[in-house]
Parts: C-alpha cells; sequence; structure tokens
C-alpha cells in the first residue's frame, strides 16, 4: 500500500509542477505594466567585487522593457518587439522580455522550465535547451510571491548576476515620459 502511495504521489509530482508554473507565468502576465526598483549585482569570477548598480525599471505588455540604470551612472536601456539590433544584443533583448513579461509559450520552448513551492512563495528554475545558448548560459532562477522579486543568472564562465526588485507597481498603461523612451528612435 506505502509502495502504491509514493508510486502515485511521483507521478503526480510532473503534473503539479508543471501546472505551478503555468499559473505562475499567468499571474505574471497579468498586469499591463509593471514597475519596480532594482539593484543588480554581477560578480564576474576573475573579480574580488561585485559590481553593482540601481535603477528602476518597466516592463509593458504592448511595448516592451525599459531598464533605467540610475547609479554607477545614467543609462536608459529600451528593448522593443519591433527594435531592429545586431544579433546578440536582439537575443539578449528577446530574453529578457519573455522572461520579465512571463511569455510562457517562449519560455517552455526556449528553457527546461521547473517550478517548485507555491503560488505565494516560488522559484522557476530555466536551463537553456539550444546547445549555442548552453555554452555561456548555466541556469536562470526566478523567484517571487505575488510579482517577480528576484533574478539570478549563473553562466557556464562562472560569472553570476543577482537583480533584486523591490518597490513593485502596477498600473493599466505606460506614463508619458516612459512612452516616449519606448517611441524614442
Amino acid at each position: 500500500m506505502r509502495l502504491g502511495f509514493a508510486v502515485l504521489l511521483m507521478m503526480s509530482l510532473p503534473v503539479h509542477a508543471d501546472e505551478l508554473l503555468g499559473n505562475i507565468l499567468r499571474r505574471l502576465a497579468e498586469p499591463q505594466v509593471v514597475r519596480a526598483q532594482f539593484v543588480q549585482e554581477r560578480l564576474i569570477a576573475d573579480l574580488t567585487r561585485p559590481s553593482v548598480s540601481r535603477g528602476r525599471i518597466t516592463v509593458s505588455r504592448q511595448e516592451g522593457v525599459l531598464w533605467q540604470v540610475e547609479s554607477p551612472v545614467r543609462k536608459n536601456f529600451v528593448f522593443t518587439p519591433k527594435q531592429r539590433r545586431g544579433a546578440a544584443e536582439a537575443e539578449v533583448g528577446r530574453l529578457m522580455q519573455d522572461i520579465l513579461g512571463a511569455n510562457e509559450e517562449t519560455l517552455k520552448t526556449t528553457f527546461d522550465a521547473r517550478a517548485t513551492g507555491s503560488l505565494e512563495r516560488w522559484t522557476v528554475r530555466l536551463a537553456p535547451r539550444a546547445r549555442e545558448m548552453a555554452r555561456f548560459l548555466k541556469e536562470i532562477r526566478l523567484g517571487g510571491g505575488r510579482h517577480l522579486e528576484s533574478i539570478e543568472i549563473e553562466e557556464t564562465s562562472g560569472n553570476y548576476t543577482t537583480i533584486r526588485l523591490r518597490d513593485i507597481a502596477v498600473a493599466d498603461k505606460l506614463a508619458a515620459e516612459e512612452l516616449a523612451l519606448f517611441k524614442a528612435p
């Protein structure tokens, strides 16, 4: 009897994990606009201290991702679906949009995605499916609850990036100044 219960439990875990992943991604995709403050720490394998940057991020379902670094230098990065960039830049932009925009279909085809936890406190592990991407990217871990709160990027080189999001707010539309940054050439 115990063995039968254990087998039944083990068979139900992948279904539960896949259902949890779908629920997490649908929840993250609900708001039209998400804004947050971020702190990004990047640890380069050959350096002893991480580089730290701070700023704001805006994710728009319609327009894309606006990444505004405020320190140590002020710089805006805009990732839109229609933007023309070089191959590497385009791939990074597409990945940012898919991850931050919780694009379920693309994430599931690009990564082996596994969710653990509950809808209130979860972790999603993304391992690249494509051999080309797996040469430089080991894993991406997303964490959160109601919203995405952390992103950890582990590279095969030993480099490691942690992004913590706080003061998260949702809205129905972009502010005029945000929209202007998305529309700028």
